[in-house]
């Protein structure tokens, strides 16, 4: 199962504030962090972000990692596009063959394909790490990690927009040639210290 998800504004602010403009997301499609997550399928999400932790010295977990230890990954993003709306969006698979899960992760991956197979459209919220300045506009974004489905978007708006079967190949071609050219623009140098995600 394929899901479109449309995920965060450009240059509109958050529920707390924050800001991502265009330019920055532009850059960030272009950047090594991105080519990497797209090919490696490293965009990973899962139900709510209860298991995103920070690192952890002492048991020696690192950022996310408890996602892993705890089997809160249902879905992956193959493509992030911007929308003629100015919206982020994204193209995710679903991992929903249950003989793949087991305990706390049957659970979690049985509940979201239930509701999808409903035709629910849940809220999401993305998971990204930058360079914020005084006014909470990211400069810089330095990873996205994936999105989450959550009861709690941090934008309004941020939700699941279509659910298809594997099978609809005219689904899983929508967004890969119709979206703007990204256009090489200059960056920014900026050293600002950033404790979002």
């Amino acid at each position: 199962m394929h899901i479109k998800v449309k995920l965060f504004p450009l240059d509109r602010k958050a529920a707390d504030g924050s800001m991502i403009t265009r330019q920055v997301f532009e850059e960030y499609l272009r950047s090594e962090d991105y080519q990497m997550r797209s090919r490696n399928k490293l965009f990973l999400g899962g139900v709510t972000h209860i298991d995103r932790n920070k690192p952890d010295k002492q048991t020696g977990l690192g950022e996310f990692d408890r996602m892993l230890t705890e089997g809160n990954y249902t879905h992956y993003t193959d493509k992030l596009f911007i929308g003629p709306d100015n919206w982020v969006y994204a193209r995710a698979k679903v991992m929903d063959n249950l003989d793949e899960y087991a305990g706390r992760s049957l659970e979690l991956i049985k509940t979201l394909t239930r509701l999808l197979k409903q035709g629910i459209k849940l809220p999401v919220s993305i998971v990204v790490k930058a360079y914020w300045d005084k006014n909470d506009v990211a400069r810089k974004i330095v990873l996205i990690s994936g999105f989450d489905v959550t009861l709690s978007p941090g934008y309004k708006g941020a939700e699941i927009v279509d659910i298809e079967n594997d099978d609809n190949a005219e689904f899983l071609a929508y967004g890969m040639d119709d979206e703007e050219p990204v256009v090489p623009t200059r960056g920014f140098g900026y050293g600002i210290g950033y404790p979002s995600y």
